[in-house]
């Protein structure tokens, strides 16, 4: 799978993964950032729409997917 369709499907999915996934892709991510500083730069407009999507997430006003759910859901 290319890079391009790798970030697609996340992009398609990340709406979907569940609370526990998605603590743990949020601290990656931070982690992935902090490590190599502004290698990776989001413009305002990203960071306000991941701030969202964690917010909503938050607050239960997107859906949410058990692992298993997830799996069952591209095939696997």
């Amino acid at each position: 799978m290319s890079t391009s369709e790798k970030k697609e499907f996340l992009r398609e999915h990340l709406d979907s993964i569940d609370e526990k996934f998605l603590n743990t892709f949020y601290e990656l991510m931070l982690f992935q950032l902090e490590s190599q500083g502004d290698n990776i730069n989001f413009t305002s407009e990203q960071k306000k729409e991941l701030e969202l999507r964690m917010q909503n997430h938050e607050k239960g006003a997107s859906k949410s997917y058990s692992w298993d759910e997830v799996k069952t859901s591209i095939g696997r």
